[in-house]
């Protein structure tokens, strides 16, 4: 007999490489097996007791990284089992020889089998934001190996079709995410007929209307994460006998098999099944009572919940740029744009080929003659043409020339070889082979040309994301010969609120209106103009004066009384920022004298004196004294260096100088002031300072009136600005932390908000009582909005508490749109993110209000993973998804702001730079319509000790760097936990065991208690600490401290959410040290996931982190919405204090003012955390406020010199 073939077995496919190569005996089918065994697919296995390292087997005191237990269900099945997430698993049949087995027709009760599962398994969050709101640089542990106790069932909910598919042993609920490779063809056809059956149902239960092409349209579009396809009319036919026992058995809807939809699916035939074929009854179907708990007791979970979603409302523009790029459930509100017919299309794609043709062609032709006419010269004998010919064909300057790909000296991109005409692939475009380039002037006697360079949308950061007619000026010129032109394309340039020109079936046609600068990837309205005033060849172009001024900027120039470098004036005792090498921030110095270069290219030396921080010289300075970080003081010290290490002047100014230096310090981050002297910048001693007198602060007197004289015009901006503020919207505001940033600038002010969460919603009424907040679904706000406005509809909207919202913003009400669109599909720590996740789909609806309201600023927010997602990806595994438009979120947001008319630019902001206590690195977009000044992004104010270089790659290999993090560059130090939290109120949790025998406390302990107050943390309990007004700690101590105590506060927060006994114990063992953690514990309170050899904790080395002890010289890790000493952010126990940070300690370290109370239903601790972790840093929301600020006086200046009087 030949040798057996060996073939997989569950255990095969879930450990791959891990089984002994033995093959057993095929084992005989058990008798009475019937139905249900004939789904089954059986592969032979090695034995199950084969030991396998990675496997952990499922038991009671299982917990999983992330998850606070032990849960009370202890094995039972009781209530307070957990949910977990299962992936790359399999399910096996223990009677069959552990081979693979199916659901497919199994009862829900598995009582009477004995069927495993094993795979990787992570915690499972209600909510989805607890998921993923860390930074991408923090460690995640790997997924831990679980073998999972036998299945005693498994349940689908046909009433919502979003729901998935659980299983459930006696320890917990696992929510099946994607099968192991091995084990999905088996899955699939289950997975396909139950999902099937569960859209069908539920659409039915949801709309008595709904016919069977409707249905097919709406729900079949999308790409199904598990399927890796879309789901068709075949997978019907298979669950048809699902449906139809589902459809007999559901109790309370006697009408659905009279449905249209069922009707048509079912018809009348009668398939003749028993009820309890592939499932038990809807009215006795068992789901996880986390969830029941969800529906009746937190409206803030409910409404987040995949079944509560809303279909996507969009705009027929936002539909049309989607279309092909996003699937899903989109609803157009409006009539559609047209779209081009086939045929159209077909014929604008031969005419576009057989124009690369014929420009191929003439790129491959040498020496083409060159020709010109004396009325041609620009003036007699001028070397300088208007026209000359080519090949038989007229260039003028200003036309647009096609030109072959040369060298792209950014890229090191070399030019592309030309194929033949029957070699050109099918797919090729112009582009592919050729630059667009505008001639600038001609030189007749050397044939060539200077241009500046257009580059097509294809090749900027846009890629296929683009409009394949769009070109964008660039900031680069070059001279070419003549002869290398292939031919002249088509281009206008169109005006501020010009749309695109109707596509027609001409090829070479091209348009463009504003400037792609590469090394930002930003894309900005042109000059006024391009021309340079009464200039003529070869002095005539725009690009090489900007060049040379650059390069002339980059110099030393001698000036009257000093340099001027950088485009600065830098005059004998003006203050300037010294580049450090050291860490911390750079070095303040009054400019002494210079020592000039014996040689052009040589640096000029440069002498100052230098001031120190107040900050910087640690516990010398009394507690009573409170630390302003712009307080300075002036010292002996000289520092010798070149003008290159000059990064910008700032204005120090002395304390008798400013009547009100609190305003001072606040109007600017460069404005520092001055009230002592010491010897040295590290005195030893309080005692050595001295007042530093009024008459020895000798500052360039010119420098300083021309500072006053810019505050006074920004006085008279920001008057302006009070009578008519910038109105500030947020379709998902939260609790408005990115507005109210931006208002800290001054001359703005959030009017109106959506926020779907109840709590949250009302947390931002009580704040901003003068807001307009509908507490519903952006989706069905912008709706009622343009049902409205654009379609008269007489509609009303109420919000989750059946109220009626007042009118919705129309266009003309709304002067910026600011948004932290949700991004929990989108963190790169989100371990089972869904590429089809209806909420990655809701950048659809903020451009939709972008679109509807078509404000003048708009100000996006995202997690950096956000630059990671992909339009069209499939799910492969448990951390990647694969496929789509590479960074096309990105992509198609900046397509979208650009075909909506407006100035974009990008880039990486982190928290710590801006004077926030915490690490926290976001994706911010800064946005203005055409004819506005674009606001810049604002660069570090604060030196942070956490180094990024903020980079963002793009797919063809070009990064950006706009934001400059190089540590030494930045004014201030940065905000550590001490100066945020110092002054709170202190407390320690008792220890649980001292609360049951008080005697047992010790009397260390009780001499502790007499300073330090001690609270019970009891978990019955929805917070521990004291509530309402309390008495400080001490008086602020830092600037940051009195920012947040600038008004007083009803109601502190000082509490912190309770936890369970053993947890509390554990808390308040870990030694109280820097660094200190889980590792400190003794044996007897460590739990399961530090303990046990195979856990996640383990196998990834004991990392740090887990009961993780903040230090008060540090800073806060992200500060997210999941806080736990077990979560993914485990750091958060108090540096100094027996328990974990408060909510008011936390709210700090996002820069909310003491005074900003955050409201829960319930009283509710974790969502106030919620809360707080979803909030975008006020500090950085200032730091963007500033800027905006700057960019509208810049306008508000140019409208006032443009401004003609008439007498």
């Amino acid at each position: 007999m030949p040798p057996r073939v060996h073939r997989n077995s569950a255990w095969d496919v879930s450990f791959p490489g891990e089984a002994p190569p033995v093959v057993p005996e095929k084992r005989k089918r058990a008798e009475g097996s019937g139905t249900q065994a004939a789904y089954n697919h059986r592969l032979s296995r090695p034995s199950a007791d084969a030991a396998q390292p990675d496997v952990v087997e499922e038991t009671p005191n299982t917990l999983i990284l992330g998850e606070e237990g032990p849960f009370d269900g202890g094995g039972d099945g009781g209530d307070e089992i957990p949910i977990r997430l299962l992936t790359d698993f399999c399910i096996y049949d223990r009677t069959e020889g552990d081979a693979m087995a199916t659901l497919l027709g199994v009862v829900e009760d598995l009582s009477e089998r004995e069927l495993r599962a094993s795979g990787l398994v992570s915690p499972y969050f209600v909510n989805e934001e607890d998921m993923g709101q860390e930074d991408d640089e923090e460690e995640a542990y790997e997924p831990l190996r679980l073998q999972l106790s036998t299945l005693t069932g498994w349940t689908i909910d046909y009433s919502q079709a979003e729901d998935p598919i659980y299983i459930k042993t006696r320890y917990a609920w696992y929510i099946l995410v994607n099968p192991s490779r091995g084990y999905r063809p088996l899955f699939i056809k289950f997975y396909s007929v139950y999902k099937t059956a569960q859209k069908i149902i539920s659409a039915a239960l949801h709309n008595p209307q709904l016919t069977y092409a409707d249905f097919v349209r709406t729900q079949f579009r999308g790409i199904d994460d598990v399927l890796r396809r879309k789901f068709q009319p075949s997978d019907i036919e298979q669950a048809k006998p699902i449906i139809a026992v589902t459809v007999a058995d559901l109790d309370g809807v006697p009408d659905l098999p009279n449905h249209p939809l069922i009707q048509h699916i079912l018809g009348e035939e009668n398939l003749g099944l028993p009820p309890s074929q592939g499932h038990t009854s809807y009215r006795q179907r068992e789901r996880p009572n986390r969830l029941k708990n969800i529906a009746l007791h937190n409206l803030d979970l409910a409404v987040l919940r995949p079944e509560n979603q809303n279909p996507i409302q969009i705009s027929p523009l936002v539909s049309q740029l989607a279309a092909g790029i996003f699937h899903g459930e989109l609803a157009v509100v409006g009539p559609p744009r047209r779209a081009p017919a086939a045929a159209e299309l077909r014929r604008r794609g031969e005419n576009e080929r057989a124009l690369l043709e014929e420009l191929l062609r003439s790129a491959r032709e040498e020496d083409k003659p060159i020709r010109s006419r004396p009325e041609w010269r620009l003036k007699p004998r001028s070397p300088y043409l208007t026209t000359a010919k080519v090949g038989g064909k007229e260039y003028s300057v200003g036309d647009v020339v096609i030109l072959p790909i040369g060298v792209d000296h950014d890229d090191k991109k070399m030019h592309v070889e030309f194929p033949d005409s029957d070699n050109i692939p099918p797919n090729a475009t112009i582009p592919d082979y050729f630059w667009f380039a505008q001639i600038v002037f001609i030189n007749g006697e050397e044939n060539f040309m200077h241009v500046r360079w257009f580059e097509h949308s294809s090749r900027t950061m846009l890629g296929e994301l683009s409009h394949p007619r769009e070109l964008f000026l660039t900031d680069v010129c070059d001279k070419e010969n003549l002869n290398i032109i292939a031919g002249k394309a088509e281009v206008i340039q169109l005006a501020a609120d010009a749309s695109p020109p109707p596509s027609d079936d001409r090829a070479g046609r091209y348009f463009w209106k504003q400037v792609y600068l590469k090394h930002s990837a930003s894309f900005v309205d042109p000059p006024k103009s391009l021309a340079v005033d009464d200039s003529t060849p070869p002095d005539n172009c725009h690009a090489c004066l900007m060049s040379a001024q650059h390069e002339q900027d980059s110099q030393a120039t001698s000036i009257k009384g000093g340099y001027s470098f950088k485009g600065y004036n830098l005059h004998y005792r003006d203050f300037v920022l010294i580049a450090s090498e050291g860490h911390g921030p750079c070095k303040i110095g009054q400019i002494l004298r210079y020592e000039h270069a014996k040689r052009h290219s040589e640096p000029v030396g440069v002498v100052a004196r230098l001031f120190g921080r107040v900050n910087d010289i640690g516990d010398i300075p009394p507690d009573v004294s409170m630390r302003s970080e712009q307080q300075l003081f002036a010292t002996e010290d000289e520092w010798r260096f070149v003008h290159t290490d000059i990064i910008r002047p700032v204005y120090v100014l002395h304390n008798q100088s400013v009547p009100n230096y609190a305003q001072w310090v606040e109007q600017s981050p460069d404005h520092f002031y001055v009230i002592f002297h010491f010897p040295t910048l590290s005195p030893e001693s309080w005692a050595e300072r001295r007042e530093f007198q009024w008459e020895e602060m000798r500052v360039c007197g010119s420098c300083v009136d021309a500072r006053y004289l810019h505050l006074e015009r920004v006085r008279e901006f920001e008057t302006d600005a009070e009578r008519k503020p910038l109105r500030i919207f947020d379709p998902f505001v939260g609790v408005g932390a990115l507005a109210l940033g931006l208002e800290r600038a001054g001359g703005m002010k959030l009017t109106h908000a959506v926020e779907i969460s109840p709590s949250a919603a009302q947390t931002l009424q009580n704040n901003c009582p003068s807001a307009i907040v509908y507490n519903q679904c952006s989706n069905e706000v912008y709706r009622y909005a343009v049902r409205r406005h654009k379609l008269h509809s007489d509609e009303t909207l109420r919000d989750l508490h059946h109220k009626l919202l007042p009118p919705p913003p129309k266009p003309g009400d709304i002067d910026c749109i600011t948004a932290g669109f949700p991004c929990q599909p989108h963190s790169t720590l989100n371990m089972f993110q869904k590429a089809n996740d209806v909420k990655s789909h809701l950048i659809l609806n903020l451009l939709s209000w972008v679109d509807f309201l078509e404000p003048k600023y708009c100000i996006f927010e995202n997690v950096k993973g956000f630059l990671q997602y992909n339009p069209g990806a499939v799910q492969v595994d448990i951390h990647r998804v694969e496929g789509g438009i590479e960074m096309g979120g990105l992509r198609f947001l900046v397509h979208a702001m650009l075909s909506m008319n407006y100035q974009v630019r990008f880039g990486l902001l982190q928290a710590g730079h801006y004077g926030t206590p915490q690490t926290r690195i976001r994706f911010f977009l800064v946005a203005a319509r055409r004819g506005l000044v674009l606001p810049e992004l604002p660069q570090p104010t604060h030196d942070f000790p956490q180094y990024r270089k903020l980079e963002i790659h793009f797919p063809n290999g070009h990064a950006i760097q706009p934001i400059r993090a190089l540590r030494g560059t930045a004014p201030l130090p940065f905000v550590s936990i001490k100066d945020a939290i110092g002054d709170l109120p202190q407390f320690d949790w008792e220890n649980p065991m001292y609360v049951r025998n008080p005697a047992r406390k010790p009397a260390q302990e009780r001499e502790r208690a007499e300073t330090i107050p001690v609270v019970v943390c009891d978990s019955h309990r929805p917070s521990a600490g004291p509530r309402g007004k309390q008495p400080y700690h001490s008086e602020p101590q830092t600037s940051f401290q009195a920012r947040c105590r600038a008004r007083e506060t009803t109601d502190l927060q000082h509490i912190t959410r309770t936890m369970k006994p053993a947890d509390v114990q554990r808390v308040i063992t870990i030694p109280l040290e820097v660094g200190a953690d889980y590792r400190s514990l003794p044996a007897e309170l460590r739990q399961w996931q530090f303990a046990n050899p195979h856990s996640a904790v383990a196998k990834g080395g004991y990392r740090p982190g887990l009961y993780g002890r903040l230090d008060s010289d540090g800073f806060f890790q992200t500060t997210v919405t999941n806080v736990g000493p077990t979560a993914k952010q485990s750091k958060v126990l108090h540096p100094y204090l027996k328990r974990i940070v408060t909510v008011r300690e936390l709210a700090r370290s996002q820069g909310f003012s003491d005074d900003f109370v955050f409201y829960s239903l319930n009283g509710d601790v974790d969502a106030m955390l919620r809360q707080i972790g979803n909030a975008v840093p006020l500090p950085v929301g200032a730091a963007l406020g500033r800027e905006l600020k700057a960019a509208m006086l810049k306008k508000w200046q140019q409208d006032r010199e443009d401004v003609t009087y008439v007498e």
